[in-house]
């Protein structure tokens, strides 16, 4: 009995829920950052591998609605800016990001009899995870957000909040599309990320007061708060002065390739099995002598 029910349950999800509107992709691709730490929004050396999976449904002729979940990893680092002040800040991060995401997808053209090539254009909402860090002179990382090197958390400054390393975030970009076969497209995209907040690599506003900083939150925010005296030993911690530009929020965006795949239609789950078609017969077995 539990096998009939477990084979009934099965047909009615395939044949009802993966039918041809579902498809699944993945693929790979490059993320980047813009920020405090890389003023230049397009400097492909500053690129790192990012990989994503996906589903998505098919709502009619033009709109599509799927889910994405991308990985991959962005970084920033002084010694790499053009300004020489900025070189001397000395200031550096890596982080990894996790983001998971849902797109309401319009393409160009009908999607019922497609050209070869069609245009698509996407926003959603999503949601991601990260956490800058640095290394140490011996190599080991270090978490900047629990240290709060710019005075997050402490009464001098009410206005620092302790930054989530969960945050929200808006989705945007497009492409091009090219169908294969009926089951079988390839594509091609750029998205970009409306973020709120400034503080990807850990650097958004001004250098907190150094003697606060070490009484609320000890010697390695400070010593993480500014790195100038790393590369150069006469260097004093400037109070209050500029460390980053909280007028902008950071940004990260993504160049990715996929594969999709078309889910056939539930009745053709078993070709040569117990169910073949809407309008095969379930096998039952012969009498028994």
């Amino acid at each position: 009995m539990k096998q009939v029910i477990s084979i009934l349950i099965y047909v009615f999800l395939y044949t009802n829920v993966f039918s041809q509107s579902f498809y699944l992709n993945a693929g790979a691709g490059a993320v980047t950052y813009n920020g405090d730490l890389q003023l230049r929004n397009f400097k492909p050396n500053a690129f790192l591998p990012a990989f994503t999976i996906g589903i998505g449904y098919h709502l009619n002729n033009h709109f599509d609605i799927n889910g994405n979940i991308i990985y991959g990893k962005i970084k920033g680092d002084d010694k790499k800016a053009i300004k020489e002040q900025l070189i001397a800040r000395n200031l550096n991060f890596t982080s990894s990001l996790l983001e998971g995401n849902i797109l309401l997808e319009y393409n160009l053209f009908s999607t019922d009899d497609p050209p070869a090539i069609n245009p698509f254009f996407y926003v959603g909402i999503g949601a991601f995870h990260y956490n800058p860090y640095t290394f140490d002179t011996a190599g080991n990382k270090v978490f900047l957000q629990p240290l709060g090197t710019e005075g997050q958390g402490m009464a001098q400054y009410p206005d620092r909040k302790p930054y989530s390393l969960n945050q929200f975030n808006i989705p945007f970009g497009g492409g091009i599309r090219y169908k294969i076969n009926e089951h079988i497209s390839i594509s091609a995209e750029a998205s970009f990320r409306k973020l709120f907040t400034d503080y990807l690599d850990d650097v958004s506003t001004t250098y907190p007061d150094s003697l606060a900083l070490l009484k609320a939150h000890g010697p390695l925010a400070v010593k993480y708060a500014f790195r100038k005296n790393e590369i150069d030993p006469f260097a004093r911690y400037p109070n209050d002065g500029n460390r980053g530009n909280e007028a902008r929020n950071d940004t990260y965006y993504f160049i990715l390739f996929k594969l999709s795949f078309t889910l056939p239609r539930g009745n053709s789950l078993f070709r040569n099995g117990v169910v073949k078609s809407s309008k095969s017969k379930v096998d039952c077995p012969g009498k028994v002598l």
